[in-house]
C-alpha cells in the first residue's frame, strides 16, 4: 500500500499567504510601520534572550538573534537559533509577550530558524 505523499508549498508561496493584493497604497504604508514599529520592539525586548514557538504540538526555545522586515508590507520575520539540528517548516505559534502570533517557520543551516508573521494593528 503506497503512502500519499503531502504536496509542500515553496516559500514563495507560504509567504504569499500574508498578502492582500487588494490593499491600496495608504494601507500598505500603515502595515509597513507597524512592522518596523514591532521589528524595533522585538530587538529592544529579546536581544541577548531567548523565545518559544509551538511547531507540531512542541514547544521548542531559541535564542533571539534579530528580526528583519518581511517580503510583503506589515511582515516581518524573527530569526533564532535553536540548539538541535531538526527541520522546522510549516505552520507555527510564535510566543510573543505572553501571547502565541500564528506564523510560518523555515530552517536554515546550522540551527537557524526564521519565523515569518504578520504584525497586526
Amino acid at each position: 500500500m503506497r503512502r500519499s505523499r503531502r504536496m509542500l508549498l515553496s516559500w514563495s508561496d507560504r509567504l504569499s499567504v500574508f498578502s492582500s493584493r487588494f490593499d491600496d497604497p495608504e494601507t500598505c504604508a500603515y502595515r509597513l510601520e507597524r512592522a518596523r514599529e514591532h521589528i524595533e520592539e522585538l530587538k529592544r525586548k529579546y536581544c541577548n534572550s531567548s523565545l518559544s514557538f509551538d511547531y507540531q504540538s512542541e514547544t521548542i526555545r531559541g535564542q533571539f538573534v534579530t528580526a528583519i522586515e518581511g517580503d510583503f508590507p506589515g511582515t516581518y520575520m524573527v530569526v533564532l537559533k535553536i540548539a538541535s539540528s531538526r527541520i522546522c517548516s510549516g505552520p507555527c505559534f510564535l510566543r510573543v509577550g505572553g501571547t502565541r502570533v500564528g506564523g510560518i517557520v523555515v530552517t536554515g543551516r546550522d540551527g537557524i530558524i526564521g519565523i515569518a508573521a504578520r504584525a497586526d494593528s
